[in-house]
């Protein structure tokens, strides 16, 4: 199944294989209830991941979807954070 990138919120994107496991990971890791957690929750389109500006800890920008190659090649376990705006 491929790996996608959702936004849950105004600040966290995760990528994962499905709503439920990203959902269920997310809530696991941040402790937040799920009314609380999952504001304008939705799937990445295409278009979104070429247009959106990944920055890594040196201050490289990359797309979001040059970054999610990066994960993949990387054999990062998903589900995972993608991004925050507080990290």
């Amino acid at each position: 199944m491929k790996i996608k990138v959702y936004c849950l919120n105004d600040y966290d994107w995760w990528a994962g294989r499905s709503i439920k496991e990203v959902k269920e990971d997310y809530l696991q890791m941040t402790g937040l209830p799920e009314d609380e957690a999952f504001d304008g929750f939705y799937i990445l389109s295409k278009g979104e991941m070429g247009i959106l500006k990944f920055k890594d800890e040196d201050g490289k920008e990359r797309t979001f979807k040059e970054q999610l190659d990066i994960m993949i090649e990387g054999e990062v376990t998903f589900p995972c954070c993608f991004a925050c705006t507080d990290c």
